[in-house]
């Protein structure tokens, strides 16, 4: 099995970048990247691993670009953590690094007031690998670990993933959030 390091893979992604290549591009082009570093066991420093004191899942910085094109970070999950409904606002690629995860998409929202409807789900094992592209359509999820122990996902995302769009499962509406790094390679 084929791997690759975190810098490989993040030359790969400012080639892609650079290029100025379409959303669907980078995604597709960008998978099979994932699906290597998802190989790579040296990936996560030990730092990265500890849990995080009232939070549900750490947001660890692997990389961000200089001019704030992307980032690459790892997600520590404790297990029966889960996100609120969100969306992404850019092109993203996930990939499960250890143990398992759920996605659970959404529709778009017919109109104001009215609940999120479930459209899809699926649970990921390691190794899996998801896109994320924009517009909202089908972009509107939660993430969850339902497994007993913690997981571990690995995020890149087009921008420099310092703000989120959440949702109310009851009502539809939305917010902007603020989102910060628990910790970062130096």
């Amino acid at each position: 099995m084929v791997s690759c390091s975190l810098s490989e893979y993040v030359a790969q992604v400012t080639s892609l970048v650079e290029r100025d290549s379409s959303p669907q591009d980078i995604v597709a082009e960008l998978m099979p990247w994932k699906e290597k570093l998802l190989r790579n066991k040296n990936l996560i420093p030990e730092s990265f691993l500890e849990e995080r004191e009232g939070a549900d899942y750490s947001r660890n910085l692997l990389y961000a670009d200089p001019e704030g094109r992307f980032v690459v970070m790892a997600l520590v999950w404790r297990a029966g953590a889960e996100t609120l409904p969100h969306d992404h606002q850019t092109w993203g690629v996930v990939g499960i690094y250890k143990n398992a995860m759920s996605v659970v998409n959404f529709a778009e929202p017919k109109s104001s007031g009215a609940a999120l409807e479930i459209c899809g789900e699926a649970t990921l094992d390691a190794g899996g690998v998801v896109g994320v592209k924009p517009p909202r359509l089908r972009n509107l999820h939660i993430m969850k670990n339902e497994t007993p122990e913690p997981s571990i996902t690995i995020h890149t995302y087009g921008d420099s993933a310092k703000k989120c769009r959440t949702y109310c499962p009851e009502t539809g509406d939305c917010s902007d959030i603020d989102l910060a790094f628990h910790a970062s390679l130096p």
